[in-house]
């Protein structure tokens, strides 16, 4: 299974899926910012983006949760009475 990725589409399903693989440290990587994007040609918008990605990893694959909208710090904090060691990390564009 060198080099997958699973994506997985619940919190619910990433945990179970962690306790199967006995993982206990995951990363959640937030977004929560205004972005520009281009809606046609000359005409910019910003929105704002938030999401929130679950990482971890296990024998060379990559388990992925991405919850949009989420409060990251509950999230976190949820994850953490799970059990988890959780590392919090920014991919905001700066």
């Amino acid at each position: 299974m060198e080099g997958n990725e699973i994506l997985l589409d619940s919190t619910d399903d990433f945990i179970d899926r962690m306790r199967e693989l006995d993982v206990t440290a995951v990363a959640a990587a937030v977004i929560d910012e205004k972005r520009v994007r281009e809606e046609e040609p000359g005409k910019l918008s910003v929105y704002h983006r938030k999401s929130t990605e679950l990482i971890a990893y296990r024998d060379a694959v990559i388990y992925k949760c991405r919850i949009d909208d989420a409060d990251a710090d509950a999230l976190c904090r949820r994850l953490e009475a799970e059990g988890f060691d959780v590392k919090k990390t920014s991919r905001n564009i700066v």
